[in-house]
Protein backbone atom coordinates (compact mmCIF):
# COMPACT_ATOMS: atom_id res chain seq x y z
CA UNK A 1 0.00 0.00 0.00
CA UNK A 2 3.01 2.31 -0.16
CA UNK A 3 1.98 2.85 -3.79
CA UNK A 4 -1.34 4.40 -2.72
CA UNK A 5 -0.05 8.01 -3.09
CA UNK A 6 1.00 7.16 -6.67
CA UNK A 7 -2.54 6.09 -7.58
CA UNK A 8 -4.00 9.24 -6.03
CA UNK A 9 -1.52 11.43 -7.93
CA UNK A 10 -2.47 9.67 -11.18
CA UNK A 11 -6.18 10.29 -10.49
CA UNK A 12 -5.51 13.97 -9.84
CA UNK A 13 -3.56 14.21 -13.10
CA UNK A 14 -6.40 12.66 -15.09
CA UNK A 15 -8.84 15.11 -13.51
CA UNK A 16 -6.74 18.15 -14.35
CA UNK A 17 -7.76 20.55 -17.17
CA UNK A 18 -4.66 19.72 -19.26
CA UNK A 19 -5.96 16.21 -19.88
CA UNK A 20 -9.24 17.36 -21.43
CA UNK A 21 -10.13 17.10 -25.13
CA UNK A 22 -9.19 20.04 -27.35
CA UNK A 23 -12.31 20.06 -29.56
CA UNK A 24 -14.10 23.39 -28.80
CA UNK A 25 -17.61 21.92 -28.90
CA UNK A 26 -16.58 19.01 -26.69
CA UNK A 27 -14.85 21.35 -24.27
CA UNK A 28 -17.91 23.61 -24.16
CA UNK A 29 -20.29 20.72 -23.46
CA UNK A 30 -18.00 19.13 -20.89
CA UNK A 31 -17.39 22.49 -19.20
CA UNK A 32 -21.12 23.06 -18.77
CA UNK A 33 -21.59 19.60 -17.24
CA UNK A 34 -18.68 20.10 -14.84
CA UNK A 35 -20.13 23.43 -13.66
CA UNK A 36 -23.64 22.08 -13.13
CA UNK A 37 -23.10 21.06 -9.49
CA UNK A 38 -20.19 22.63 -7.65
CA UNK A 39 -19.28 23.24 -4.00
CA UNK A 40 -20.55 26.45 -2.42
CA UNK A 41 -19.25 28.52 0.48
CA UNK A 42 -20.56 29.09 4.02
CA UNK A 43 -21.96 25.60 4.43
CA UNK A 44 -21.91 22.71 6.86
CA UNK A 45 -21.10 19.22 5.64
CA UNK A 46 -22.05 15.95 7.35
CA UNK A 47 -20.35 12.80 6.13
CA UNK A 48 -20.09 9.07 6.67
CA UNK A 49 -17.25 6.88 5.50
CA UNK A 50 -16.05 3.33 5.40
CA UNK A 51 -12.94 1.62 4.15
CA UNK A 52 -9.87 -0.27 5.17
CA UNK A 53 -6.86 0.41 7.38
CA UNK A 54 -3.58 -1.34 6.60
CA UNK A 55 -1.79 -1.19 9.97
CA UNK A 56 1.94 -0.67 10.11
CA UNK A 57 3.82 -3.81 11.08
CA UNK A 58 5.52 -1.85 13.86
CA UNK A 59 2.32 -0.32 15.29
CA UNK A 60 2.73 1.22 18.73
CA UNK A 61 -0.24 -0.22 20.66
CA UNK A 62 1.92 -1.47 23.55
CA UNK A 63 -0.55 -2.58 26.26
CA UNK A 64 1.02 -5.28 28.33
CA UNK A 65 2.49 -6.96 25.29
CA UNK A 66 2.94 -6.26 21.59
CA UNK A 67 0.98 -8.42 19.16
CA UNK A 68 0.88 -8.32 15.35
CA UNK A 69 -2.39 -7.10 13.78
CA UNK A 70 -4.14 -8.59 10.76
CA UNK A 71 -2.97 -7.07 7.44
CA UNK A 72 -6.29 -5.28 6.87
CA UNK A 73 -8.88 -4.04 9.37
CA UNK A 74 -12.09 -2.09 8.86
CA UNK A 75 -12.38 1.69 9.08
CA UNK A 76 -15.75 3.32 9.85
CA UNK A 77 -16.70 6.78 11.01
CA UNK A 78 -18.52 10.09 10.82
CA UNK A 79 -17.28 13.56 9.98
CA UNK A 80 -18.52 17.10 10.40
CA UNK A 81 -17.13 19.93 8.31
CA UNK A 82 -17.48 23.66 7.91
CA UNK A 83 -16.58 25.32 4.59
CA UNK A 84 -16.23 29.10 4.91
CA UNK A 85 -15.10 29.21 1.29
CA UNK A 86 -15.66 26.91 -1.68
CA UNK A 87 -12.05 25.78 -1.76
CA UNK A 88 -11.21 25.29 1.93
CA UNK A 89 -12.86 23.48 4.81
CA UNK A 90 -12.26 22.43 8.41
CA UNK A 91 -13.36 18.91 9.41
CA UNK A 92 -13.44 16.78 12.54
CA UNK A 93 -13.91 13.00 12.54
CA UNK A 94 -14.59 10.23 14.98
CA UNK A 95 -14.05 6.67 13.87
CA UNK A 96 -13.36 3.10 14.78
CA UNK A 97 -11.08 0.33 13.49
CA UNK A 98 -12.67 -3.03 14.36
CA UNK A 99 -10.46 -5.96 13.42
CA UNK A 100 -8.44 -8.98 14.46
CA UNK A 101 -4.96 -9.81 15.55
CA UNK A 102 -3.09 -12.36 13.51
CA UNK A 103 -3.91 -14.96 16.14
CA UNK A 104 -7.66 -14.35 15.60
CA UNK A 105 -8.39 -12.23 18.69
CA UNK A 106 -10.79 -9.33 18.18
CA UNK A 107 -9.88 -5.76 19.05
CA UNK A 108 -11.29 -2.29 18.43
CA UNK A 109 -9.27 0.91 18.07
CA UNK A 110 -10.79 4.39 18.15
CA UNK A 111 -9.74 7.70 16.62
CA UNK A 112 -10.58 11.36 17.03
CA UNK A 113 -8.98 13.71 14.51
CA UNK A 114 -9.32 17.08 12.82
CA UNK A 115 -7.84 18.50 9.65
CA UNK A 116 -7.87 21.31 7.10
CA UNK A 117 -8.96 20.38 3.56
CA UNK A 118 -8.10 22.27 0.37
CA UNK A 119 -10.05 21.53 -2.83
CA UNK A 120 -10.60 22.81 -6.35
CA UNK A 121 -14.20 24.14 -6.59
CA UNK A 122 -15.30 21.96 -9.51
CA UNK A 123 -17.89 19.23 -9.83
CA UNK A 124 -15.01 16.70 -9.90
CA UNK A 125 -12.98 18.20 -7.10
CA UNK A 126 -9.43 17.03 -6.23
CA UNK A 127 -8.37 17.78 -2.66
CA UNK A 128 -5.56 17.43 -0.16
CA UNK A 129 -5.72 17.53 3.62
CA UNK A 130 -3.52 17.51 6.67
CA UNK A 131 -4.34 17.20 10.35
CA UNK A 132 -3.72 15.60 13.73
CA UNK A 133 -5.56 13.59 16.35
CA UNK A 134 -5.49 10.65 18.76
CA UNK A 135 -5.57 6.87 18.27
CA UNK A 136 -6.65 4.72 21.20
CA UNK A 137 -7.04 1.02 21.91
CA UNK A 138 -8.92 -0.43 24.87
CA UNK A 139 -8.78 -4.24 25.08
CA UNK A 140 -8.04 -6.90 27.69
CA UNK A 141 -4.38 -7.19 28.54
CA UNK A 142 -4.32 -10.60 26.90
CA UNK A 143 -5.17 -8.96 23.58
CA UNK A 144 -3.48 -5.53 23.31
CA UNK A 145 -4.19 -3.80 26.60
CA UNK A 146 -4.90 -0.06 26.71
CA UNK A 147 -3.06 2.72 24.95
CA UNK A 148 -3.52 6.28 23.67
CA UNK A 149 -1.18 7.72 21.04
CA UNK A 150 -1.06 11.09 19.22
CA UNK A 151 -1.06 10.93 15.45
CA UNK A 152 -0.57 13.25 12.48
CA UNK A 153 -1.71 12.48 8.99
CA UNK A 154 -1.89 13.66 5.39
CA UNK A 155 -4.29 12.69 2.65
CA UNK A 156 -5.48 13.26 -0.91
CA UNK A 157 -8.55 12.32 -2.89
CA UNK A 158 -11.44 13.27 -5.13
CA UNK A 159 -15.01 14.44 -4.58
CA UNK A 160 -17.74 14.15 -7.19
CA UNK A 161 -20.83 16.30 -6.65
CA UNK A 162 -23.89 14.27 -7.61
CA UNK A 163 -25.95 17.27 -6.54
CA UNK A 164 -24.91 20.56 -5.01
CA UNK A 165 -25.90 19.12 -1.62
CA UNK A 166 -24.43 15.61 -2.03
CA UNK A 167 -20.99 14.36 -3.02
CA UNK A 168 -19.23 11.00 -3.31
CA UNK A 169 -15.74 11.04 -1.83
CA UNK A 170 -12.76 8.69 -2.21
CA UNK A 171 -9.41 9.27 -0.52
CA UNK A 172 -6.15 7.92 0.82
CA UNK A 173 -4.68 8.71 4.25
CA UNK A 174 -1.21 8.23 5.62
CA UNK A 175 -1.24 8.31 9.46
CA UNK A 176 1.97 8.61 11.46
CA UNK A 177 2.00 7.54 15.10
CA UNK A 178 4.23 5.88 17.69
CA UNK A 179 6.17 2.78 16.70
CA UNK A 180 6.82 -0.29 18.82
CA UNK A 181 10.55 0.36 19.18
CA UNK A 182 10.23 3.26 21.61
CA UNK A 183 8.99 6.83 21.99
CA UNK A 184 11.11 8.12 19.11
CA UNK A 185 10.06 5.40 16.67
CA UNK A 186 7.31 6.10 14.14
CA UNK A 187 4.85 3.88 12.35
CA UNK A 188 2.79 4.76 9.28
CA UNK A 189 -0.69 3.33 8.72
CA UNK A 190 -2.25 3.47 5.23
CA UNK A 191 -5.98 4.01 4.97
CA UNK A 192 -8.34 3.97 1.96
CA UNK A 193 -11.82 5.48 2.43
CA UNK A 194 -15.04 5.80 0.46
CA UNK A 195 -17.78 8.09 1.75
CA UNK A 196 -20.78 10.30 1.19
CA UNK A 197 -21.02 13.98 2.13
CA UNK A 198 -24.26 15.93 2.63
CA UNK A 199 -24.22 19.74 2.67
CA UNK A 200 -26.49 22.01 4.68
CA UNK A 201 -26.91 25.75 4.78
CA UNK A 202 -28.66 28.61 3.06
CA UNK A 203 -26.88 27.97 -0.23
CA UNK A 204 -26.27 24.22 -0.13
CA UNK A 205 -29.58 22.69 -1.18
CA UNK A 206 -30.17 24.88 -4.20
CA UNK A 207 -28.11 26.24 -7.02
CA UNK A 208 -26.61 29.62 -6.44
CA UNK A 209 -28.83 32.53 -7.40
CA UNK A 210 -29.55 32.59 -11.12
CA UNK A 211 -27.56 35.17 -13.09
CA UNK A 212 -29.50 38.42 -13.52
CA UNK A 213 -30.57 40.13 -16.73
CA UNK A 214 -32.15 43.33 -15.40
CA UNK A 215 -33.23 44.79 -18.75
CA UNK A 216 -34.28 41.46 -20.32
CA UNK A 217 -32.17 41.87 -23.46
CA UNK A 218 -30.45 38.48 -23.24
CA UNK A 219 -27.18 39.89 -21.85
CA UNK A 220 -26.44 39.01 -18.22
CA UNK A 221 -25.70 41.96 -15.97
CA UNK A 222 -22.14 40.73 -15.49
CA UNK A 223 -21.32 41.41 -19.17
CA UNK A 224 -23.98 44.01 -20.05
CA UNK A 225 -22.48 47.49 -20.42
CA UNK A 226 -26.00 49.02 -20.36
CA UNK A 227 -27.65 47.11 -17.51
CA UNK A 228 -30.87 49.15 -17.35
CA UNK A 229 -31.35 49.62 -21.12
CA UNK A 230 -32.23 46.87 -23.57
CA UNK A 231 -29.51 46.41 -26.12
CA UNK A 232 -27.96 44.12 -28.71
CA UNK A 233 -24.69 42.38 -29.44
CA UNK A 234 -21.82 42.75 -28.72
CA UNK A 235 -22.11 44.61 -25.41
CA UNK A 236 -25.83 44.74 -24.53
CA UNK A 237 -26.17 48.45 -25.32
CA UNK A 238 -28.75 49.90 -27.72
CA UNK A 239 -27.82 49.41 -31.34
CA UNK A 240 -26.34 52.47 -33.06
CA UNK A 241 -28.32 51.30 -36.11
CA UNK A 242 -31.78 50.11 -34.97
CA UNK A 243 -33.09 49.24 -38.44
CA UNK A 244 -29.78 47.60 -39.55
CA UNK A 245 -29.60 49.60 -42.79
CA UNK A 246 -26.01 50.71 -42.35
CA UNK A 247 -26.87 54.27 -41.30
CA UNK A 248 -26.35 55.13 -37.62
CA UNK A 249 -29.37 56.33 -35.65
CA UNK A 250 -27.86 59.82 -35.24
CA UNK A 251 -27.71 60.26 -39.04
CA UNK A 252 -30.81 58.21 -39.92
CA UNK A 253 -33.93 60.25 -40.67
CA UNK A 254 -35.94 56.99 -40.53
CA UNK A 255 -34.21 55.06 -37.70
CA UNK A 256 -36.95 52.40 -37.48
CA UNK A 257 -37.31 51.70 -41.22
CA UNK A 258 -34.48 50.20 -43.31
CA UNK A 259 -33.43 52.50 -46.10
CA UNK A 260 -30.48 53.61 -48.18
CA UNK A 261 -28.48 56.69 -48.96
CA UNK A 262 -27.19 59.33 -46.56
CA UNK A 263 -30.57 59.82 -44.84
CA UNK A 264 -31.26 56.12 -44.25
CA UNK A 265 -34.88 56.36 -45.44
CA UNK A 266 -36.71 54.06 -47.88
CA UNK A 267 -36.96 55.37 -51.46
CA UNK A 268 -40.67 56.15 -50.98
CA UNK A 269 -39.73 58.67 -48.29
CA UNK A 270 -36.94 60.28 -50.28
CA UNK A 271 -38.37 60.46 -53.82
CA UNK A 272 -42.09 59.73 -53.86
CA UNK A 273 -42.54 61.28 -57.30
CA UNK A 274 -39.76 59.26 -58.90
CA UNK A 275 -41.50 55.91 -58.43
CA UNK A 276 -43.29 55.00 -61.67
CA UNK A 277 -44.90 51.86 -62.98
CA UNK A 278 -42.42 49.22 -64.19
CA UNK A 279 -42.41 48.51 -67.94
CA UNK A 280 -44.47 45.53 -69.00
CA UNK A 281 -41.98 42.69 -69.73
CA UNK A 282 -44.64 40.85 -71.73
CA UNK A 283 -45.39 43.58 -74.28
CA UNK A 284 -42.92 42.29 -76.88
CA UNK A 285 -42.80 38.63 -75.86
CA UNK A 286 -44.66 36.19 -78.14
CA UNK A 287 -44.52 33.27 -75.72
CA UNK A 288 -45.58 35.53 -72.81
CA UNK A 289 -43.06 34.23 -70.33
CA UNK A 290 -42.56 37.77 -69.04
CA UNK A 291 -38.84 37.41 -68.59
CA UNK A 292 -37.16 38.70 -71.77
CA UNK A 293 -37.93 40.25 -75.11
CA UNK A 294 -37.62 38.08 -78.20
CA UNK A 295 -34.12 39.29 -79.10
CA UNK A 296 -32.75 37.69 -75.88
CA UNK A 297 -35.15 34.74 -75.60
CA UNK A 298 -33.29 31.47 -76.22
CA UNK A 299 -36.57 29.58 -76.40
CA UNK A 300 -39.13 31.79 -78.22
CA UNK A 301 -41.67 29.00 -78.32
CA UNK A 302 -41.44 28.14 -74.64
CA UNK A 303 -42.61 29.86 -71.50
CA UNK A 304 -39.93 30.55 -68.88
CA UNK A 305 -40.23 28.59 -65.62
CA UNK A 306 -39.80 31.12 -62.82
CA UNK A 307 -38.04 29.10 -60.16
CA UNK A 308 -34.90 31.10 -59.46
CA UNK A 309 -32.74 28.97 -61.77
CA UNK A 310 -31.67 30.51 -65.11
CA UNK A 311 -34.78 32.66 -65.15
CA UNK A 312 -33.27 35.08 -67.70
CA UNK A 313 -32.96 32.67 -70.68
CA UNK A 314 -36.68 32.41 -71.49
CA UNK A 315 -36.68 28.61 -71.37
CA UNK A 316 -38.65 26.06 -69.39
CA UNK A 317 -36.44 24.27 -66.88
CA UNK A 318 -36.44 22.42 -63.58
CA UNK A 319 -34.47 23.07 -60.45
CA UNK A 320 -31.38 20.83 -60.41
CA UNK A 321 -31.23 18.14 -57.74
CA UNK A 322 -28.78 20.24 -55.76
CA UNK A 323 -31.19 23.17 -55.59
CA UNK A 324 -33.95 20.93 -54.29
CA UNK A 325 -31.65 19.35 -51.70
CA UNK A 326 -29.97 22.54 -50.51
CA UNK A 327 -32.81 25.01 -50.25
CA UNK A 328 -34.99 25.52 -47.21
CA UNK A 329 -33.79 24.60 -43.70
CA UNK A 330 -30.38 22.90 -43.91
CA UNK A 331 -29.82 20.15 -41.37
CA UNK A 332 -26.43 19.99 -39.70
CA UNK A 333 -25.63 23.70 -39.35
CA UNK A 334 -25.15 24.54 -35.67
CA UNK A 335 -23.67 27.41 -33.65
CA UNK A 336 -22.14 27.77 -30.22
CA UNK A 337 -24.81 28.80 -27.70
CA UNK A 338 -25.44 32.56 -27.70
CA UNK A 339 -22.70 33.15 -30.29
CA UNK A 340 -22.45 33.65 -34.05
CA UNK A 341 -19.61 31.16 -34.62
CA UNK A 342 -20.47 27.87 -36.34
CA UNK A 343 -19.44 24.64 -34.63
CA UNK A 344 -16.69 22.47 -36.17
CA UNK A 345 -19.23 19.77 -36.98
CA UNK A 346 -21.10 22.17 -39.30
CA UNK A 347 -18.19 22.59 -41.68
CA UNK A 348 -18.76 19.33 -43.54
CA UNK A 349 -22.31 20.37 -44.51
CA UNK A 350 -21.17 23.87 -45.52
CA UNK A 351 -18.19 22.57 -47.49
CA UNK A 352 -20.50 20.27 -49.46
CA UNK A 353 -22.88 23.18 -50.07
CA UNK A 354 -19.99 25.32 -51.35
CA UNK A 355 -18.86 22.58 -53.75
CA UNK A 356 -22.36 22.26 -55.19
CA UNK A 357 -22.78 26.03 -55.49
CA UNK A 358 -19.60 26.29 -57.57
CA UNK A 359 -21.09 23.77 -60.01
CA UNK A 360 -24.11 26.05 -60.61
CA UNK A 361 -22.66 29.57 -60.95
CA UNK A 362 -26.01 31.04 -62.05
CA UNK A 363 -27.61 30.53 -58.64
CA UNK A 364 -27.74 33.44 -56.24
CA UNK A 365 -28.50 32.49 -52.66
CA UNK A 366 -29.92 34.30 -49.65
CA UNK A 367 -28.78 32.82 -46.32
CA UNK A 368 -31.42 33.30 -43.64
CA UNK A 369 -30.73 32.44 -39.98
CA UNK A 370 -33.53 32.06 -37.43
CA UNK A 371 -33.59 31.87 -33.61
CA UNK A 372 -36.14 30.74 -31.06
CA UNK A 373 -38.08 33.22 -28.92
CA UNK A 374 -35.69 33.28 -25.97
CA UNK A 375 -33.98 36.66 -25.61
CA UNK A 376 -35.15 40.04 -26.80
CA UNK A 377 -36.28 40.61 -30.38
CA UNK A 378 -33.42 43.03 -31.04
CA UNK A 379 -30.86 40.63 -29.63
CA UNK A 380 -32.22 37.71 -31.68
CA UNK A 381 -32.20 39.76 -34.87
CA UNK A 382 -28.58 40.77 -34.33
CA UNK A 383 -27.58 37.22 -33.32
CA UNK A 384 -29.26 35.63 -36.35
CA UNK A 385 -27.77 38.20 -38.70
CA UNK A 386 -24.30 37.47 -37.34
CA UNK A 387 -24.90 33.73 -37.78
CA UNK A 388 -26.05 34.16 -41.38
CA UNK A 389 -22.93 36.23 -42.07
CA UNK A 390 -20.76 33.49 -40.53
CA UNK A 391 -22.25 30.97 -42.97
CA UNK A 392 -21.74 33.42 -45.85
CA UNK A 393 -18.11 34.00 -44.85
CA UNK A 394 -17.46 30.25 -44.73
CA UNK A 395 -18.94 29.69 -48.19
CA UNK A 396 -16.84 32.57 -49.57
CA UNK A 397 -13.73 31.03 -47.99
CA UNK A 398 -14.57 27.84 -49.89
CA UNK A 399 -14.60 29.63 -53.24
CA UNK A 400 -18.18 30.88 -53.74
CA UNK A 401 -18.24 34.38 -55.27
CA UNK A 402 -19.30 36.98 -52.67
CA UNK A 403 -21.73 38.72 -55.05
CA UNK A 404 -23.78 35.50 -55.26
CA UNK A 405 -24.51 35.43 -51.53
CA UNK A 406 -26.58 37.65 -49.26
CA UNK A 407 -27.18 37.19 -45.54
CA UNK A 408 -30.27 38.04 -43.50
CA UNK A 409 -31.11 37.60 -39.83
CA UNK A 410 -34.80 36.86 -39.25
CA UNK A 411 -34.49 36.55 -35.47
CA UNK A 412 -37.59 34.93 -34.01
CA UNK A 413 -40.03 36.66 -36.39
CA UNK A 414 -40.58 33.73 -38.80
CA UNK A 415 -41.29 30.62 -36.71
CA UNK A 416 -42.28 27.30 -38.29
CA UNK A 417 -43.41 25.71 -35.00
CA UNK A 418 -44.84 26.62 -31.62
CA UNK A 419 -42.29 28.37 -29.39
CA UNK A 420 -44.02 26.97 -26.28
CA UNK A 421 -42.40 23.52 -26.53
CA UNK A 422 -38.73 22.55 -26.54
CA UNK A 423 -39.23 20.64 -29.79
CA UNK A 424 -40.86 23.64 -31.42
CA UNK A 425 -38.06 25.94 -30.33
CA UNK A 426 -35.51 23.48 -31.74
CA UNK A 427 -37.29 23.52 -35.14
CA UNK A 428 -37.37 27.31 -35.14
CA UNK A 429 -33.59 27.48 -34.60
CA UNK A 430 -32.59 26.89 -38.21
CA UNK A 431 -30.57 28.18 -41.14
CA UNK A 432 -32.19 28.34 -44.58
CA UNK A 433 -30.82 28.81 -48.09
CA UNK A 434 -33.20 30.55 -50.51
CA UNK A 435 -32.72 30.95 -54.25
CA UNK A 436 -33.40 34.65 -54.84
CA UNK A 437 -32.16 35.17 -58.41
CA UNK A 438 -30.14 33.70 -61.23
CA UNK A 439 -27.45 35.34 -63.31
CA UNK A 440 -28.07 35.44 -67.08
Amino acid sequence: MRSAPVFVALALLLASPTSQAKDPAAVSSRGAAMRKYVPTDMRLELGVYGGALMPASNHGFFGTQWRPLAPVVSSLGFRLGFYPMRWVGLEIETGTFPGKLRDGSYFNALTLRGHALFQLPFRLSPFVLTGAGLMAVRTPNAVLGKDLDPAVYVGAGLKFYVRTWMAVRVEWRGTYTSGRDGPDAAAMHNEVLLGLAFSFGSRSRKQQQAPQDSDGDGFLDAIDRCVQTRGVTPDGCPSPDRDFDGVDNDDDSCPDRPGAGPDGCPPADLQPAAITAAPDPCSEDDDIDCTTVEDDDRCPGETETHNGFEDADGCADELPEFARMFTGAIEGIHYFSGRTAITPGSRRVLDRTARMLTQYPSLQIEIVAHTDIRGSRAFNRALSRGRAESVRDHLIDQGVAPERLTARGAGNDEPVADHASAGGRARNRRTELVIVAAAP
